[in-house]
This record gives C-alpha cells, sequence and structure tokens, in this order.
C-alpha cells in the first residue's frame, strides 16, 4: 500500500518537475511502469549547460553543441538520478574528476566525436553502475583507465595513438567490444585475453593494420559476431578462428555472424569448424574465393568484391542460403546453373553491375521459395518470356536503371504473387495489353521515365489491386477510356512530366475520384496548360457532351482509408528499388548491400531495446492520468480490505466480551439473558 503510494507520489513530482527547461525540450516518457523526466538539448547551439534543467533528470541529450570542459562541472546540479548522459559532438578535450563524482545511478554515456587528450582512472572513478561506454576517443590512455568500471558490459573506443597497451581492458568483463584504430600499425597480440569468459561480439576497424596475429581471438570460446574492416590488409591467417595444432576448444569455432571487409584476399580454409556460421560477408574483396562452408550459411553478402564471372561449383554446400547478395561485384554474367545448388534461395541482389542477359529458367531450383529479385542498374536490354519459367513465388521485381527495350508480352505470366514491379528509367517505347495479364496481386508499379507514348487498353484489367502508379516522364498524352474500370482502390497515379491533354475523360477521372492523388500538370488545351491535375474539375461542355459510360458506373468508393501492409519482411539489404517521388504506407521489400548484422541484431541493438522509449498510442493505461488512477484503485481496493479485517476483528472482539460474560453471569447467578447487567458486574469487579 505504502509502496504504491509512493510510487505514485514520485511520478507526480516528477511530471510537474519536469514542465519547464527552456531552452531545451523536456518530456515525461514511460519505461517500466514508471515515469521517467528526459531533455533533448540536442543542437540548440549551447556554449553552456543550462541551469533551468529539473533535478529529477533522468536522461539528457546535449549532443551537437558547443560545450567545454569547464561546462561539465556544472553537471554536479542533475547527476543524482541521472541514467543516461549523451555528451556527443562537443568541444570537451578533458574530463573534469568531479564533473561526473555524483552521477552514481549512470547506466550509458556518449561521447562520440569528442577528442580527449588524456584519459585516466580518475575519468570514471565513481561510476561503478556505468554499463555502456559510447565513442571514448583519446590520444592517450593510461593502463588503468577502465579499471574501476566493474559493471561495464558494451564499449565503443577510439584509439589515437600508434601503440595500444595490452593490458588496457584489463578486469573489464566486457560482452560487446568496438575498437577503432585510427594510426596504430599493430594490434597486440594479447590485447583480447581479457575477454575469455565474457566476449561475445568484436568490431575491429584497422585501416593502417597491415597483419593480424594468429592468436588474436585465440581463448574466446564463447565469440558469436566477428567484423574486421581494414584497408591494407593483405589476407588473414589461416589459422585466425580455429587452430589445426593445439585444441580446437580454445577458439572461436562457434561464430554465427563474420564481416570482413577491405582484405586484399582470403584463405580458403578461413572458416573450417565453424558450425554455426549463419552470416557471412565479404565485402570489397579483390581476390575472392568462396571459402568452403557447411549448409547452415543462411545469408551471404559478396558486395563490392570483384567477381565478373561465377562457375557452377561456387555455391554447392550452401543448401539452406536464402539472401544472396552480389551488387556491385562487376558481374558481366549469369548462367543458368549459376544458382543450380541455392534450393531455399529467397532473395537475390544482382544490382550495379554489368549484366546484359538473364538466362532463361534463372530460378529452376528455386522457383517455389525466390521472393524478391533486384536487378536494378545493369545493362539488360530484353526479358524473355522464359527468363521467370516456372516460378510461382515472386513478390516483389526491380529492374530499373537498364536498357530495356522490349519485355514479352508473357514475361511475367503466372505471376499471381507480384505485388512491386519496378521497370523505371529503361527505353521502354510500348507494353502489351497482356503484359499484367496475371498481376492480379499488384501493389505497386513504376514504368516511370520510359519513352511510352501511349498505354494500350485493357493493360489493367485483372491489376483489381493496383494502389500505386507511377508513370512520369513518358510521352502519354491520354488516358485509355477503360483505364481505370477495374481499378477501385488506386491511391496515387502520377502523370508528372508527360504532355498531358486534359479532355474529358481524364476531367470524368478526377471528379470521380475525389480521393485519388493525381499528380501532374496540364499541357494542353491552351486554357488549362499549367494547371494541376489535382485541382482539375468538370466543365460544362464535358457534361453536356459527354454520354454516360462505363466508366462512371463501375467506381466503388470507401469511406475507411485502406492501410495496407506488405506480405513479405525483407530488411536483410537496404533498398536499392528505385523510389517513387511520394510517400506510402506498403512497406518495400528492400534488397541492395548491407552487412548482415542488421538483421541480426547486435548486443549493442538488443541493449537498445532496453532503453526508455516515449509512449506511443492512444490506450488510456499508457498515460500518466490512467497509471494515476490505476495506483488510485489499488489504493481503495486495499483501504476496503483493510477496514474489513478492522470490522472482523472488532466482532471477534465482541463475541469474545460476549462469551466471558455468560461465564459470569453464571458464577454470580445473574440471568443469563441479561447481558447488559453481566457486562457492569464485570466492570465493577474489574
Amino acid at each position: 500500500m505504502y509502496r504504491l503510494l509512493f510510487i505514485l507520489a514520485l511520478d507526480l513530482y516528477t511530471v510537474h518537475s519536469c514542465e519547464v527547461c527552456e531552452p531545451c525540450e523536456c518530456n515525461v516518457i514511460k519505461f517500466h511502469r514508471r515515469f521517467l523526466c528526459t531533455a533533448n538539448c540536442s543542437d540548440r547551439g549551447l556554449s553552456s549547460i543550462p541551469g533551468t534543467l529539473p533535478s529529477v533528470i533522468e536522461v539528457i541529450d546535449l549532443s551537437y553543441n558547443d560545450l567545454h570542459n569547464e561546462d561539465l562541472e556544472r553537471l554536479k546540479l542533475f547527476t543524482e538520478y541521472l541514467a543516461d548522459l549523451n555528451l556527443s559532438y562537443n568541444n570537451i578535450t578533458y574530463l573534469p574528476p568531479r564533473s561526473l563524482s555524483t552521477a552514481s545511478q549512470l547506466n550509458v554515456l556518449n561521447l562520440d566525436g569528442n577528442v580527449l587528450e588524456k584519459v585516466d582512472s580518475t575519468s570514471f572513478g565513481h561510476l561503478k553502475q556505468l554499463h555502456k561506454l559510447i565513442g571514448i576517443h583519446a590520444k592517450t590512455f593510461e593502463e588503468n583507465t577502465f579499471e574501476n568500471l566493474e559493471g561495464l558490459n558494451d564499449m565503443s573506443i577510439v584509439f589515437g595513438s600508434k601503440e595500444a597497451s595490452e593490458n588496457i581492458f584489463s578486469h573489464l568483463k566486457l560482452k560487446s567490444l568496438h575498437m577503432n584504430f585510427k594510426t596504430a600499425t599493430r594490434i597486440p597480440e594479447k590485447l583480447l585475453n581479457f575477454g575469455i569468459d565474457t566476449l561475445v561480439d568484436i568490431y575491429l576497424n584497422a585501416p593502417n593494420v597491415e597483419s593480424l596475429h594468429e592468436n588474436t581471438f585465440s581463448g574466446l570460446t564463447i565469440l558469436k559476431s566477428v567484423t574486421i574492416q581494414t584497408e591494407k590488409m593483405q589476407t588473414l591467417p589461416t589459422n585466425l578462428f580455429h587452430s589445426t595444432v593445439n585444441d580446437d576448444r580454445k577458439m572461436p569455432v562457434n561464430l554465427v555472424t563474420v564481416i570482413i571487409d577491405g582484405v586484399k584476399s582470403l584463405p580458403r580454409n578461413l572458416f573450417d569448424k565453424q558450425q554455426s556460421l549463419k552470416h557471412l560477408t565479404l565485402n570489397n574483396i579483390e581476390d575472392l574465393i568462396l571459402p568452403k562452408s557447411e549448409s547452415q550459411v543462411d545469408t551471404l553478402d559478396l558486395s563490392g568484391s570483384t567477381l565478373y564471372r561465377i562457375s557452377a561449383d561456387w555455391f554447392i554446400g550452401f543448401k539452406n542460403l536464402r539472401f544472396l547478395n552480389l551488387s556491385r561485384t562487376k558481374l558481366i554474367e549469369v548462367n543458368n546453373d549459376t544458382l543450380m545448388s541455392l534450393s531455399s534461395l529467397t532473395v537475390l541482389d544482382l544490382s550495379y553491375n554489368n549484366i546484359t542477359n538473364l538466362p532463361d529458367a534463372l530460378f529452376k531450383s528455386s522457383q517455389n521459395t525466390i521472393v524478391a529479385f533486384n536487378v536494378s542498374h545493369n545493362q539488360l536490354r530484353n526479358i524473355s518470356s522464359r527468363t521467370f519459367e516456372g516460378v510461382k513465388s515472386l513478390e516483389k521485381v526491380d529492374m530499373g536503371n537498364n536498357k530495356l527495350n522490349f519485355i514479352d508480352e508473357n514475361a511475367f505470366r503466372d505471376q499471381f504473387m507480384l505485388t512491386d514491379l519496378f521497370l523505371n528509367d529503361n527505353e521502354l517505347v510500348y507494353l502489351s495489353s497482356d503484359t499484367l495479364f496475371d498481376q492480379t496481386s499488384l501493389l505497386d508499379l513504376n514504368i516511370a521515365r520510359n519513352k511510352i507514348k501511349h498505354l494500350p487498353e485493357r493493360l489493367f484489367r485483372n491489376a483489381r489491386s493496383l494502389r500505386r502508379l507511377d508513370i512520369s516522364g513518358n510521352k502519354i498524352q491520354t488516358l485509355p477510356h477503360d483505364f481505370f474500370e477495374t481499378i477501385r482502390f488506386l491511391e496515387f497515379v502520377s502523370l508528372d512530366d508527360n504532355p498531358v491533354h486534359c479532355d474529358c475523360p481524364l476531367m470524368l477521372i478526377r471528379d470521380s475520384m475525389p480521393r485519388l492523388n493525381l499528380i501532374g500538370k496540364c499541357e494542353a488545351p491552351p486554357k488549362l496548360q499549367g494547371t494541376l491535375l489535382k485541382n482539375l474539375k468538370l466543365n460544362e461542355n464535358c457534361l453536356i457532351t459527354t454520354s454516360p459510360t462505363v466508366l462512371l458506373t463501375s467506381f466503388s468508393f470507401y469511406d475507411a482509408s485502406l492501410v495496407l501492409s506488405s506480405t513479405l519482411d525483407l530488411k536483410t539489404f537496404p533498398s536499392t528499388i528505385s523510389s517513387t517521388p511520394y510517400t506510402y504506407v506498403t512497406e518495400i521489400v528492400e534488397i541492395a548491400s548491407t552487412s548482415a548484422n542488421h538483421l541480426y541484431p547486435s548486443i549493442v541493438q538488443i541493449f537498445n531495446r532496453d532503453t526508455p522509449e516515449e509512449a506511443i498510442g492512444n490506450d488510456f493505461y499508457d498515460t500518466f492520468l490512467g497509471t494515476s488512477a490505476f495506483y488510485i484503485a489499488i489504493g481503495c481496493v486495499v483501504a476496503v480490505f483493510l477496514g474489513a479485517l478492522v470490522g472482523v476483528a472488532v466482532v471477534m472482539a465482541r463475541r469474545k466480551l460476549r462469551s466471558r460474560a455468560y461465564e459470569v453471569s453464571e458464577t454470580t447467578e445473574i440471568p443469563n439473558d441479561d447481558i447488559a447487567m453481566a457486562l457492569r458486574h464485570v466492570h465493577e469487579e474489574r
């Protein structure tokens, strides 16, 4: 009871104290059924810490300002409850020992974008609760700098010196460590020995380091994720992740995610004995021979590496591979046996290459699994009727930014699942009326910036689900009379940069579909030149001269807004699908270059999920008023319960006293039925 009342009082005090903090923006957010006071002071041009910040502040963002060393002394006024402090991108070169001396509750400290001259143990001496330190960058680190940070488990650090001490991380129990060696040319062999029982995630950026010792990761048996980024490294030791002589139980043979970027070439046996490898990223490798691998790999990203051609046996053994990124690999051809062994392939990205032709039956082995295909920014000239032969599962296709001048009318036959088709920025002059014959699920069609002069009748007769259509940048003057005959859910049409003749059929469309977002301008007739299509109104001449048509009787209107949701949620690769110049709700599959750790969160990302988030929504119980009402209701229930207990106790006491009165009356020969006299007699005896 008292605890609930205390929490309620604390919440009320937090809300009241967090109302004003100019020039910052203060908010109260809900976190784990508590209300926290946060201050957003980011990018306010501050040269000192505002004195108006409430003393109950728990989260402060002071990033992108002009704070200096002496300004940090004022932090002592607000650190009693402070849990999250962001000082990134200021002009801090030194951490005064007393500036954070009272921040005993601090959990997260962000110093990214500041270059400190020197850091030692006095800088963080009192931060025993700190478990995440972000972007600590110093020219000099003393060996004992972090010895008091017993609770630290997540760190990103930038070494500004050419040498790093082997013992700098001694006594730490880090789970995640991100290291950036800006100028160092050597990484100590035993630098990571401290993390034998704790390290799970390592990120290593060493642009000037030319080699790694084979014992760099020795002993890190629970390591799950490794990222190595470099510019001058020629190769990696064959035994970097396993041992050919010693016991493999002392090596990281259970890696799940490996990202290697910038190494010139890799030994073929680098990943031998890896039994858990799921996500493999090999970016910008000049001499790439695909390492031997077991069948457990799920994601393979080779973007930026040099391939040119792929032999038929390249992917043998990758039978469970689902996501394959070959973008920017200088590919000039793909054969119909290239993907033969990839029977589970779901997403394929071939964008930004020099491919001139797609073979017949490209997806023969994955015709029931392939969902997204990106071949944009290549040199394709035509699509035959056999390219997607047998494929039944395709949902997203991006062929934008090629040199397509012909698409067979049966190229997309039987593609009933297709929802997004991008043919923009090509050289198409004509589309057959049967091009979209089977596209009953199509939601988004982009044929912008081609050379199309007119759209054929009945092109969209089966595309009943179409929501967005971009035909901008063509040579279209009019729309066919049956254009909107079956498209009842259309939300967006772009005719921008077309010589549009605003005739009566177009006016009827505009007048009959007021919810349609129609983009473009009239080119003709002269009196309407420059008029926005969205402002087009049906004039009297059209009303008089136009007889009723199927167009006017075939529309179906819905008052409720349609919220679309894609059936596919693949975020392995960021989008290279050509974007349309508008915003819409449906989520498009994103299939371009990224590292696999975007799909599988690191320890840092998992931590971020636990940081306070502002309450969103209209749920009454997610508001302060709702929570207060909840506490009051609980208090009332407890009060009623206590009252009932008191009542029961009184009744029991009276019964006991009455029983005693009967006993007294029997011994003093007072009538048993006269309870009042018995009580009086007991009182007199006392």
